[in-house]
């Protein structure tokens, strides 16, 4: 594959992925991550989502500034540091097809439970919000897919569809830097991925614009519900691809 025609499929999964979070709040990595592993080295394909990641949530929560529950960010992102940088001495030790095949199965996971509506009641202890910032960051740091289980735990803290889109994407950027400084810490976040991250940032807010103009449009939970059935798809393939290179 010469390098115009990488550069240019990269760019359409990039720009698919921020639609469909400016759709769903979620999703930019579970739609990415997939897609990408069949393009480059897993510890590429996550340094690139959390970096383009981060561009995407900082223009998001420039629009959804006046609806953050700092609270929920309070108790969430000290855990979520922590699991981050557990998460990425995972994936520098554990490379390979085994890895991504694990990176998938977690990606179906998280699939799964968000199709099946699990959330947590509003009146979850202490130990719950750690649980869930502490498992986000290591999913973050290891695969960056660590939306769901922060998704799921603030759905069940009964938040406006506002409030939940403004402190989601707080969230998300607090916890895809903190996995960033994890990486350039450990030697995985390089020129080359800084490079491509310049060019592919050109693609997260035209995504991400159009994503939000179509929920005005459609219903969200069928919208959503279709979103997570093709990802989960994905995921299926990606398992098998990666099985059968053992």
């Amino acid at each position: 594959m010469s390098d115009t025609a990488y550069l240019l499929i990269t760019f359409a999964i990039i720009l698919g992925a921020s639609f469909i979070q400016g759709a769903t709040t979620f999703g930019f990595a579970l739609v990415a991550m997939p897609l990408l592993l069949l393009l480059m080295p897993t510890a590429d394909a996550v340094a690139l989502s959390l970096a383009l990641g981060s561009v995407l949530n900082l223009f998001m929560v420039r629009i959804e500034r006046d609806h953050i529950a700092w609270r929920e960010i309070g108790w969430l992102i000290p855990a979520a540091t922590i699991g981050a940088v557990a998460g990425m001495l995972l994936l520098k030790n554990f490379d390979g097809p085994l890895f991504k095949a694990f990176i998938a199965l977690t990606f179906l996971a998280m699939t799964v439970l968000m199709l099946t509506k699990h959330s947590w009641k509003a009146g979850a202890g202490h130990w719950l919000r750690q649980s869930t910032g502490l498992l986000s960051g290591l999913l973050n740091g290891a695969t960056s897919m660590g939306g769901p289980p922060v998704v799921l735990y603030l759905t069940g803290r009964g938040l406006t569809k506002e409030r939940l889109r403004g402190t989601l994407a707080m969230f998300f950027l607090l916890g895809n830097l903190a996995a960033l400084a994890a990486f350039l810490a450990g030697g995985l976040f390089n020129a080359a991925i800084a490079g491509n991250t310049l060019f592919l940032a050109t693609a997260v807010i035209p995504g991400s614009l159009a994503g939000r103009a179509l929920t005005s449009k459609l219903d969200p939970g069928s919208f959503r519900r279709l979103v997570l059935v093709s990802m989960g798809i994905l995921a299926v393939m990606e398992i098998a691809l990666n099985l059968t290179a053992l």
